[in-house]
């Protein structure tokens, strides 16, 4: 099952009605003040969820009252944020792929956590991704083939996460390398600005997970 999450980080409307064009979900789930840019974007949520401190409370009660999507209120005092509320939501509901439109910009706290959502749900062999207009943010580990994504196609960085990325092999790159360490505690090395070299690309990881970041722009 594929899942849209909107969430209220910055979004580009019009960068954003262009990319939902090109997919299609199972169930849609707006959070907190993702439900402003959903009704923005003439998108009905299946679910809606939050504490709802970021959004207008009569938006909130015209959607109760209409009665037509599921609203789960969440206490403001809670250990879990919004999102990280809305992703196991979501993985319970049986999402296996889920795609993010604002979980960046805005508030770089709430950017980086989300960045640790995406961790959360790859280890439940959940695949989640962050869209905005200029990228797309995935973790990887172990052996992964991938493919240049042609709205992302200028830029790849790789950027080792809780940890260092041992043994790394990248193959299809302009810049490749064979059982390398980005490890932080020795060099500090940093995979940022990468390119691919022809359409697909290799990255063989032996131990840790990086977080990828796709880019459209140099």
């Amino acid at each position: 099952m594929k899942m849209l999450l909107i969430l209220g980080g910055y979004i580009d409307y019009k960068w954003a009605a262009g990319f939902l064009e090109t997919n299609s979900y199972d169930k849609i789930i707006a959070v907190d003040g993702g439900l402003s840019a959903a009704n923005l974007l003439n998108i009905y949520p299946d679910c809606i969820i939050g504490d709802f401190d970021t959004v207008d409370k009569g938006m909130v009660d015209k959607y109760e009252k209409d009665n037509r999507a599921t609203i789960i209120r969440l206490n403001p005092i809670k250990d879990d944020t919004d999102t990280q509320y809305a992703v196991k939501h979501a993985m319970s509901l049986g999402a296996k792929e889920i795609h993010i439109l604002g979980g960046t910009g805005g508030r770089f706290d709430h950017t980086l956590a989300n960045v640790f959502m995406l961790k959360m749900a790859f280890e439940q062999d959940v695949k989640v991704y962050m869209y905005d207009e200029i990228n797309k943010i995935y973790v990887i580990d172990d052996l992964v083939k991938l493919k240049k994504d042609p709205m992302y196609d200028k830029k790849i960085s790789f950027i080792q996460w809780e940890g260092p990325a041992l043994g790394v092999t990248l193959k299809g790159f302009k810049y490749n390398v064979s059982e390398f360490d980005f490890d932080t505690n020795k060099e500090y090395r940093i995979g940022v600005s990468n390119e691919f070299a022809g359409e697909e690309a290799e990255v063989l990881i032996e131990k840790g997970m990086f977080v990828v970041i796709e880019t459209s722009s140099n």
